[in-house]
């Protein structure tokens, strides 16, 4: 009982009863109509001695960073990037960690610290780099895409297997040298893309291009475009803008490549003066958060085969989660298009999927060690320490549902070329309408963050 309480020492009481996804249910409501301030009263605060601390500075990150508040936000995911660093060095953890897996045996995976994963990462690093931006900081912001590339990096190397497997599985397919595959045979860079997808982020990608092509540096611009475009090789913006850098920075290889895959570049505008880009980030909906299941398995123990009940999360009713509306944008009389970039769910899927077999693995050992705490209760203590441990064992079996959850469930983007001066774009979404208004400059780029969800519309813009 003492190595249980101080394993979960660094929990409250809530964790062990309730689960994540729970609590931050009024949260979320609160987002869907506008409500920030009482999303930001709402959110539980987390002391560093708590398990969860790393997470609750992500979510009070991203709430600060819709409420513009920049420093707030900014101040909020240093403290989440400070405990990254700070858990990466192993060394310093291995003393608390008997204790922290000891005390998630006798309760749950809640009392173990929260690993913020890949995904969550690079999406910290970029919603940082925006932070920076606002406040007239181009060269801090592009520390933040240069963080979210090294993350990115990290998850390919950790994942080269996956990625091994997946083109030796399109090899077999074709009957091609593989040095001409990607042109000849299309499938297989979709094959590719299909992995990717599960632990690459285009989103990160395409913002660190941006800001690299907004600050002339074309060819780091350039490979965060192809980067991006590895894993989404369907969307036209980045086919576009892939395109148009080739063509820029005299790629010939690459133009050849590209014109037979997507056929030739075509540009938008056929000026160049007294033009401007604008480029929209549509942040949609909220990422669906994970549920308390419970599945049945055949388990010995002592020789005896049971069936036990194993509460896990899961994403198993990701097909019944709401999709948002929409969004309709307009200028002038031309209808704007935004297209898919980045769907987080399946990022947040393979991020479970690699956690499972630890999840399992503790689960059924923490149901031994629970029926050795009911059966010694039962023999000291009688029907009433058989019924309070039974009962404590029940109310205490909770899945870990911890994961990012003010995060949105779609990024779309779109970048069209608009004459200098004010310009205005119109935004229709789930019924309500908004103006944004943006001042477009001469052969820059003006980037608009524009966030819904339920009812709320809220957007940003910046002159890079």
């Amino acid at each position: 009982m003492t190595v249980m309480l101080v394993g979960c020492a660094g929990m409250q009481l809530s964790d062990m009863f309730s689960g994540y996804a729970q609590q931050m249910l009024p949260v979320r409501n609160h987002i869907d109509q506008g409500q920030l301030q009482q999303a930001q009263s709402t959110l539980i605060v987390r002391s560093k001695t708590e398990n969860s601390y790393a997470l609750s500075q992500l979510e009070a990150g991203r709430l600060a960073f819709l409420a513009n508040d920049w420093s707030s936000s900014q101040k909020a995911f240093e403290q989440a990037y400070d405990y990254v660093k700070t858990t990466n060095e192993q060394a310093k953890i291995r003393i608390s960690e008997s204790l922290n897996q000891a005390g998630a045996l006798l309760s749950n995976d809640n009392a173990l610290p929260y690993v913020i994963p890949a995904y969550e990462q690079s999406m910290m690093h970029s919603y940082q780099a925006i932070n920076y931006l606002m406040q007239g900081d181009r060269e801090g912001a592009l520390v933040e895409v240069r963080r979210a590339n090294i993350v990115q990096e990290n998850s390919l190397k950790q994942n080269q297997d996956k990625l091994d497997e997946a083109r030796s599985d399109a090899l077999q397919k074709a009957d091609v040298p593989e040095s001409s595959l990607y042109s000849s045979f299309p499938d297989m860079e979709s094959t590719l893309a299909d992995v990717k997808s599960g632990f690459q982020n285009a989103y990160t990608f395409y913002l660190s291009g941006v800001l690299y092509e907004a600050s002339n540096e074309l060819n780091d611009a350039y490979i965060d475009y192809k980067r991006a475009l590895e894993i989404y090789p369907d969307n036209p913006v980045l086919i576009n803008d892939v395109q148009r850098l080739a063509q820029r920075l005299s790629m010939q290889d690459d133009i050849v490549r590209f014109n037979q895959r997507y056929g030739e570049y075509q540009p938008k505008s056929l000026q160049s003066n007294g033009i401007g880009d604008v480029i929209v980030v549509i942040e949609l909906g909220q990422i669906m958060p994970r549920e308390d299941a419970s599945i049945n398995l055949p388990t010995s123990h002592r020789g005896r085969l049971r069936f036990y009940s194993l509460s896990l999360p899961s994403y198993n009713h990701a097909r019944q989660f709401t999709v948002p509306a929409q969004v309709q944008l307009r200028q002038g009389e031309q209808v704007l298009t935004a297209e898919p970039l980045l769907e987080l769910l399946p990022l947040a899927k393979f991020q479970l999927y690699e956690q499972m077999p630890g999840m399992v693995a503790r689960q059924v050992l923490r149901i031994f060690a629970k029926e050795e705490i009911r059966q010694e209760a039962a023999r000291s203590g009688g029907d009433v320490g058989n019924i309070l441990a039974s009962l404590y064992n029940i109310a205490s079996e909770r899945a870990d549902t911890r994961s990012w959850l003010t995060l949105p469930q779609q990024i779309q983007v779109l970048r069209q070329p608009l004459g200098v001066g004010k310009q205005s774009i119109e935004v229709d979404y789930n019924g309500q309408q908004q103006l944004i208004d943006v001042e477009v400059k001469e052969n820059r780029i003006t980037l608009v963050k524009l966030t819904v969800t339920g009812n709320y519309i809220g957007y940003i813009t910046s002159n890079l």
